[in-house]
């Protein structure tokens, strides 16, 4: 008895997740989604305007940013 309870309580609780989203909410995640595909549009933009060096600032980047990231992790690092 208790345990068609639970799963009864979970598949209401389903129900309030699905309906959480409000038009606004869908409509801002796309907004969100078409703008932060942009990047990759700007990427290529830059690609056919310097050629192969964009490759090169690329990966010059992705290192940059690796180097910094590991660096960052270390200082929150508890050496005791």
């Amino acid at each position: 008895m208790e345990s068609a309870n639970a799963e009864h309580t979970h598949e209401n609780q389903d129900r309030k997740l699905r309906k959480a989203l409000s038009t606004w909410d869908l409509l801002m995640l796309s907004v969100g989604g078409i703008i932060g595909s942009g990047w990759l549009f700007a990427a290529y933009g830059a690609s056919v305007l310097s050629g192969p060096g964009s490759i090169a600032a690329w990966v010059i980047g992705g290192r940059h940013s690796d180097i910094h990231s590991a660096r960052l992790c270390g200082t929150g690092r508890d050496d005791t």
